[in-house]
């Protein structure tokens, strides 16, 4: 059931694409995490936490990726070192 309209996601995928906020990378990438923080919660529970996926037009509509990429954009900024003067040659 998570592979459910095939083409309507097809569509507000790309939609979202055209939007220019997001780009393909970012949004597989945030889908990503959200599975293996689902997987990671299984193991600690010892439930299920899987089946609670939704499907992937839902996934899209309800935005559900956007905490993730929030994420991975912070986890960007604190790796990418930050200079408070300049560089003396």
């Amino acid at each position: 059931t998570l592979r459910q309209n095939k083409n309507e996601c097809r569509v507000k995928f790309n939609k979202i694409l055209l939007e220019g906020e997001y780009s393909a990378e970012q949004l597989i990438k945030a889908l990503e995490i959200d599975v293996r923080k689902k997987i990671e919660s299984s193991l600690k529970t010892r439930q299920n936490k899987l089946s609670y996926m939704q499907n992937s037009l839902t996934y899209l509509n309800q935005r559900s990726y956007e905490p993730y990429i929030e994420l991975i954009s912070s986890h960007k900024e604190q790796e990418e070192p930050s200079y408070n003067g300049g560089i003396d040659i």
